[in-house]
């Protein structure tokens, strides 16, 4: 039999951490941390911009580009209001700019061809060399 002091309890409480953000500034929430502070690793001296990359099928790119809208863009919480502070967006809350690498590199289905169009965007990016990777699919729409 198992004293009761050796059980472990069901649950505990753990306080939330305090975060730490630029200029060594400390808050324990990390939206409001961030748009009064700015990241922590702008203290460190972070590139001007992060540039953002996609693969997706056709037709998908204004689905794409409204996802990268809605990052850029500033929204106000709809619940929880007393602990969720506003976003300002991406470049005001991360104080650098959120760019696409490309506007469109449409490729075909032949992944040999994909594979030469991700190394182009890889060069363009700066990144010297041939990227390596692997597709995997789990369903193919027939045309």
């Amino acid at each position: 039999m198992i004293a009761a002091s050796d059980r472990l309890p069901a649950y505990s409480s753990v306080p939330e951490p305090t975060l730490l953000f630029a200029g060594g500034k400390l808050d324990k929430h990390p939206l409001r941390g961030l748009v009064r502070h700015g990241p922590y690793s702008g203290s460190i001296g972070v590139p001007a911009r992060v540039r953002v990359a996609a693969m997706y099928p056709a037709g998908f790119a204004p689905k794409i580009g409204g996802i990268i809208q809605e990052l850029r863009s500033p929204a106000d919480p709809k619940e929880a209001t007393n602990y969720y502070v506003r976003y300002p967006g991406f470049e005001d809350a991360f104080r650098v700019k959120l760019e696409p690498v490309l506007q469109s590199q449409p490729v075909s289905r032949d992944y040999g061809e994909m594979s030469d169009a991700v190394s182009a965007c890889w060069r363009i990016s700066g990144r010297p060399g041939k990227l390596s990777w692997k597709i995997s699919l789990t369903a193919d729409n027939a045309d």
